[in-house]
């Protein structure tokens, strides 16, 4: 048995020498048989007109052959045209540090997704290949925000038309540079004096901050998952946060497993080592209240230990005099509790579990609170160089500044009762 001709290209060709000669292939006139300007060719325009000495003038199986053997593939692209991507950008970006911002402004917002993009570019830039062309900083800052908010992967993936894998790439090295350029530019103390203004116009007196803690769930480990398993009965992270009287955060603890104690885990903090060693308030400003020494305080809920600089609400019956020192506490106190409940719906990757690996928890957490002091502060750090960072940077961890626990309540309580008495005259 003979090889099968295609009958595709054959009959398509019989029928158009057909139609200019009037009769089949073979019996058609070669001065009638020319092919039209183009042919088709699988529902796909053809190529121009070759040649007349390369078109078959009569039909056969030599003229058809010669004809084929001319015809050039249609070119063929592997990679998609990402044209739609970079559309799709333009009118996106302004909205992404917009939504969590409740910003009116469509330029600010712009220069914000402009600087940031500006300040992580030495951490995110790529190199362009022979094979491909390299995604920009400007097309990888998005998509690691939108997977912040979060959306999925998949949706990630297709709205800016890359590949799965990538994604969840660039998510993780977007975290990470968040994280290790600007986490110290933002999450940081500030002008102390404004701070202390500010909670004394919310009530209570030489205030630097509110601490808080909340639970992020998880994903369970596939080792040592137990340790993250909380009194929830659930898998999560606790972050620990200070903030300031606008919300904005000054100090935070991400990474700890979900069954540790908040007591614990501020015994252990970086802020309790820093406020017990006195380097966290440059020159640890101290006020007399009642014949009382009152150091620069941090106030808390009734989990927390009672410490000279730590204020918490009384428990248990209380009095008149106590009521009052309560409630004016958990008044400045809500301040880190909004700053938290707006943390979690500007990126809602917080409030779902974390889909990313154990060892990126506090990283994708720690990003998460650097992109909320820029939405809270309008993102005038992204647009300040301010050189006094390295001079209000916190001391590192050294040497043991745990004092007596009992020495340290009784301290404790000796403020708490002259701030008590002070806040009942008022």
């Amino acid at each position: 048995m003979g090889r099968l001709e295609p009958r595709c290209f054959s009959d398509a060709l019989d029928r158009q020498v057909r139609d200019a000669g009037g009769g089949s292939g073979k019996e058609a006139a070669p001065e009638r048989a020319a092919l039209p300007a183009a042919v088709s060719i699988r529902g796909r325009p053809g190529p121009p007109p070759r040649p007349t000495c390369c078109t078959p003038a009569a039909g056969g199986q030599e003229q058809r052959l010669a004809y084929l053997a001319n015809v050039p593939e249609p070119r063929r692209w592997w990679v998609k045209h990402q044209a739609a991507r970079r559309n799709w950008l333009c009118r996106r970006r302004c909205w992404l540090l917009g939504r969590g911002a409740f910003r009116a402004g469509v330029q600010d917002a712009q220069a914000d997704a402009a600087a940031l993009a500006d300040a992580l570019r030495p951490h995110l830039r790529a190199q362009d290949t022979t094979m491909r062309r390299a995604i920009t900083v400007e097309e990888r800052v998005p998509s690691g925000l939108v997977a912040l908010q979060p959306a999925p992967l998949p949706e990630v993936a297709r709205r800016f038309q890359i590949g799965l894998s990538t994604a969840s790439v660039i998510c993780i090295e977007v975290a990470q540079a968040i994280e290790k350029v600007l986490l110290r530019r933002t999450v940081r103390l500030g002008d102390h004096r404004q701070i202390m203004d500010g909670f004394e116009k919310l009530g209570f007196p030489n205030c630097v901050g509110a601490v808080h803690g909340i639970h992020i769930p998880v994903r369970a480990p596939k080792v040592g998952g137990e340790d993250y398993y909380n009194k929830k009965h659930g898998y999560s992270i606790v972050l620990q946060g200070a903030t300031d009287h606008n919300g904005r955060f000054i100090n935070i603890e991400a990474g700890f497993p979900g069954r540790n104690h908040e007591s614990f885990i501020f015994q252990h903090s970086f802020l309790c080592q820093a406020m017990d060693a006195g380097a966290f308030v440059p020159g640890n400003p101290t006020i007399t209240i009642n014949g009382v020494q009152v150091p620069p305080l941090i106030i808390a809920d009734g989990e927390y230990p009672m410490r000279k600089w730590l204020m918490k609400p009384y428990g248990g019956t209380v009095r008149c005099q106590q009521l009052k020192f309560n409630t004016a506490l958990r008044s400045a106190h809500s301040v880190v509790e909004r700053a938290f409940g707006r943390l979690k719906s500007r990126w809602g990757c917080l409030g779902a579990k974390l889909s990313v690996g154990e060892q990126h928890f506090a990283t994708v957490v720690s990003a998460c609170v650097v992109l909320h002091n820029i939405c809270e502060t309008s993102g005038a750090v992204l647009h300040t160089a301010d050189e006094s960072v390295e001079e209000l940077r916190l001391p590192a961890m050294q040497g043991d500044f745990q004092n007596d626990i009992n020495g340290c309540k009784k301290e404790g309580e000796t403020v708490r009762a002259a701030i008590a008495r002070m806040l009942d005259h008022q």
